[in-house]
């Protein structure tokens, strides 16, 4: 099993590991060597100013062969603990073993909440033009799934950051579908509309997010998940709090409102 962390240069994660291996994202163009690169091997390497994170999991998907494989950030990582970015409570391989022998075969972090519907809340990137693109790919190469998508656009929170630990034939079989509908996407979103701004650059980034719990909420009656806290090594007590609090209000109101609706 292997967790590899993408980071965009090199940098030192600050505790030793064999279960986590930084992997260099982009690296076609840079020039360290003593770090595992995503320019070797089958790979999308030069896309990554536009697929972000995603030429590591394009990597993962045609290079790995452990029997159980993950994705994190230099500074995200799925942790024990929410208030704490001490590394001692990010998992471990005692921790996977003991989920994927119990049956789990993804983890996932912990969805985020939000006080708008998905759909309500494509502004920049993407925004809903380009999430039509989206749609018009997956009607054509994945006709249904759009039942799913139309269903997760009403949905009031989603997985984010595109990080995962999941048995590898689960990594593949999505890998695969993800990656056949970007390159559908990439052909027929115009171009113009990305590439001379920095944020939305990393449209196809973005858009796996959205892709991810399309996929999620299809193929849930094979997937056993369990979610972990997706900590920010960056952000310090106060904003962790902050954020927890949000949360937790955004629960309560949800739970509020759907007990509502179904009196």
């Amino acid at each position: 099993m292997k967790i590899y962390v993408a980071m965009h240069k090199k940098i030192d994660l600050g505790f030793k590991s064999d279960l986590y291996e930084p992997l260099l994202v982009g690296s076609y163009n840079k020039k360290d060597k003593d770090i595992l690169r995503d320019d070797k091997g089958e790979n999308i390497s030069s896309k990554n100013e536009n697929y972000c994170e995603l030429t590591g999991v394009y990597w993962i998907w045609k290079n790995s062969k452990e029997d159980i494989v993950g994705l994190c950030h230099y500074r995200r990582f799925l942790s024990k603990r929410f208030f704490s970015n001490d590394s001692k409570y990010y998992l471990n391989e005692s921790d996977l073993k003991k989920l994927f022998n119990n049956g789990y075969n993804i983890i996932l972090p912990r969805k985020k909440l939000r006080l708008k519907k998905v759909k309500d809340g494509l502004n920049i990137a993407p925004n809903s033009e380009d999430m039509n693109v989206v749609k018009n790919s997956i009607k054509k190469l994945f006709p249904e799934y759009i039942e799913t998508y139309n269903k997760f656009m009403e949905e009031k929170s989603e997985y984010l950051c595109n990080v995962m630990i999941a048995k590898k034939e689960i990594f593949d079989e999505y890998s695969e579908w993800l990656f056949k509908i970007l390159y559908d996407v990439e052909e027929n979103m115009d171009k113009e509309t990305y590439i001379h701004d920095s944020y939305r650059k990393r449209m196809f980034g973005f858009i796996s997010e959205r892709l991810l719990n399309v996929w999620v909420i299809y193929n849930k009656d094979k997937l056993n998940i369990k979610e972990f806290y997706l900590i920010n090594t960056q952000e310090n007590y106060k904003q962790k709090l902050k954020y927890y609090v949000k949360q937790l209000i955004l629960k309560i109101t949800q739970n509020l409102h759907k007990n509502k609706q179904e009196k």
